[in-house]
């Protein structure tokens, strides 16, 4: 028999996680102080629910096994899941008087626990597969609820890997073409409980040949893990039983193999040589354990799978795989949506909008090292929202979005009445834009102006609330020469409305532009218009501010946090200004570093209203309020702002 022994060179990529859940509530039973349970399947940092269309679920005849341990007895129990709930025949009882902690695990097998597991080395059936998949949860200290009901969410621990051979070279042309004796490397098969970490972590090293699940051309393991080094072997096999081929997991540097992720290889064969084609990784999805298989059911967009200006229409939700390279792809979503960027080897890159129906909801997850873009905007329907998520842990990670056509950068624009904006634990750039328009029948818009969008917030459209928690922003509003002046953060179009501006925990680097008739956090400025719009509350909590105004050629300015400039007929009724944690003494430290050096010499406030302008002064402001240092918050200043001009 001939034997060649060839070598394939994986390049693995690593993308940041958002886990996708549902939570299912079965009907328990049992009475006393028995403990009920509930239970579902997510995977690290889980952050959001899925709905219906969550896909994870256990399957009728799964068990889990879960400890109390805080009891000495009656502590212990397996649940099996039938028609009629989690059912156990143990005895297992919450403390009343006291606390209850718990631990639980999946499967339910010898040797297997909550801190250690042996993988299988056999996977090559369904069920045996699904004996690998390791999953656990432990619980706080808690007292035992009113509905006796212990609520489980557990985390895959390992790794799955799929190997899908999708092309032969051409001396395979004509031939029988048999894949035999396969098996995928996992860095150990003794595993431990990371308890800080919540992932499985290698006992013992020992590089271990697993026998996957086959379909097809289509190979799959549960693996450790971990960190493969160059010369490490990840897959052997042999085709028409002569040619011995290897898979080196050969690397630039070392790559962890992360826990809780799908990564998909795609080979091309030939007998003397074998390429990656592609290499895939997400988020582990679940929709059923059928005897313990884990199905992934989210469907993925490619992008370069596209034709160039193709409008995608979402709904439900997708994975969005980008190469790095540009892609002229409008992303519609039509109905409720989870849509998670996936790095793939160069993150997304979108010079097209997002766009979200009316009354529609998107959810947005950034995952991955890698920074993604949105040249084209958000644009949100009416009663739309759109929640962006992030990974702050990974140092690359990032959403940049520029509009253009005079939008926001994310936001309402063209008149509609949006809902909310929620950002959290993000990193997000981004940037409004501004364009000419023409007069109306009304003339309620000149010949000579324009519109501008806020960075985030609105342009010509409205909105609810704007929130940002935990997220690290960069944003600058949109300009049009002299006549149009949008915030970064706010109401870009003066006859918007707008509710309340929170600010949490964050870092948020912000500016205006152009002439600075804008604030930067507020409310912009736009000449010879005859509206009025309105702005809520903006409400400031832990938050860093790195704040700059644009110089004006007219020394005139807006607010820093507050309206714009109420020129010539237009301007805004704003709400409150709160600083929940800053004192006065300590707002007027930072207050200096924001101004431009000529700002006293424009009659505007520093926070409230900016210079009133020439002929109307109507707009109202609800005052600016600081911590009173003891929990509380007082008003400071006078009815137009804080920081008085000369």
């Amino acid at each position: 028999m001939k034997t060649i022994n060839k070598y394939i060179i994986l390049a693995f990529v690593t993308l940041g996680f958002a886990a996708c859940t549902q939570d299912e509530d079965f009907i328990p039973q049992g009475d006393g102080d028995a403990i009920k349970i509930s239970a579902s399947i997510g995977a690290l940092q889980t952050r959001v629910s899925y709905d219906a269309k969550g896909y994870t679920t256990f399957d009728k005849g799964d068990q889990i096994r879960v400890k109390n341990t805080l009891r000495t007895s009656k502590n212990i129990a397996t649940y099996t899941l039938t028609d009629e709930g989690w059912n156990t025949a143990d005895a297992f009882v919450w403390s009343s008087t006291s606390l209850n902690q718990f631990e639980a695990w999946y499967p339910v097998t010898d040797g297997t626990s909550f801190d250690t597991f042996t993988l299988p080395t056999e996977q090559n059936t369904s069920a045996l597969l699904g004996a690998a998949d390791w999953m656990t949860i432990g619980t706080k200290e808690i007292e035992k609820p009113s509905d006796k009901t212990l609520k489980l969410h557990f985390l895959h621990m390992l790794t799955k890997v799929t190997v899908n051979v999708t092309s032969w070279g051409s001396e395979y042309d004509g031939t029988d073409k048999t894949i035999e004796d396969v098996k995928i490397y996992s860095l150990a098969t003794d595993i431990v409980q990371d308890r800080e970490g919540l992932i499985g972590q290698i006992k013992t090293a020992s590089l271990t040949p697993i026998a996957p699940l086959a379909d097809g051309n289509s190979y799959t393991a549960i693996v450790c893990p971990g960190l493969y080094s160059s010369d490490q072997k990840f897959m052997t096999f042999t085709v028409n039983g002569t040619d011995n081929l290897t898979v080196l997991a050969k690397v630039s540097s070392p790559i962890e193999i992360e826990a809780a992720k799908h990564y998909t290889f795609n080979l091309t064969v030939g007998k003397d040589a074998a390429t990656i084609s592609s290499v895939e990784v997400i988020p582990w999805a679940k929709k059923e354990i059928v005897g313990g298989v884990a199905e992934d059911v989210t469907p993925t967009i490619d992008l370069s799978k596209y034709t160039d200006g193709e409008t995608v229409n979402i709904a439900g939700g997708c994975w969005v795989v980008g190469d790095g390279n540009e892609y002229n792809i409008k992303l519609n979503i039509t109905d409720d949506a989870i849509v998670t960027f996936a790095a793939g080897t160069g993150g997304v890159k979108l010079t097209a909008p997002i766009t979200v129906a009316d009354g529609k909801t998107m959810t947005l997850l950034v995952t991955g090292d890698a920074e993604h873009t949105v040249n084209g905007g958000i644009s949100l329907g009416n009663a739309s929202n759109v929640i962006i998520e992030g990974d702050l842990s990974k140092e690359n990670n990032k959403l940049t979005v520029n509009a253009t056509d005079g939008n926001a950068g994310i936001g309402a624009n063209g008149g509609v009445t949006a809902g909310d904006i929620t950002i959290r634990n993000a990193r997000v750039d981004a940037t409004g834009s501004s364009k000419e328009v023409s007069a109306d029948s009304n003339m309620i818009i000149r010949a000579d102006t324009s519109i501008s969008g806020a960075a985030i917030g609105t342009s010509d459209g409205s909105m609810g609330d704007i929130l940002i928690e935990n997220s690290i922003i960069v944003a600058e509003g949109g300009y049009y020469e002299n006549t149009s002046h949008a915030p970064a953060i706010g109401i870009g179009y003066v006859g918007s409305i707008m509710g309340n501006i929170t600010l949490k925990d964050s870092q948020i680097t912000a500016a205006n532009n152009g002439d600075g008739l804008a604030s930067v956090i507020g409310a912009g400025a736009n000449h010879h218009v005859f509206v009025s719009g309105s702005l809520g509350d903006i409400v400031i909590t832990n938050t860093e501010l790195n704040l700059s105004m644009a110089v004006s050629t007219k020394n005139w300015y807006a607010a820093v946090i507050g309206s714009g400039i109420g020129f010539s007929h237009g301007y805004v009724n704003m709400g409150k200004i709160i600083f929940t944690d800053v004192t006065q003494a300590e707002l007027d430290e930072m207050i200096p570093t924001w101004l431009p050096s000529d700002f006293n010499e424009s009659q505007g406030y520093a926070l409230g209203r900016g210079n009133d302008g020439s002929i109307y002064k109507y707009d109202a402001f609800g005052g600016v309020w600081v911590s009173d240092g003891n929990g509380g918050t007082v008003q400071i200043g006078d009815e137009s702002g804080y920081y008085n001009p000369e």
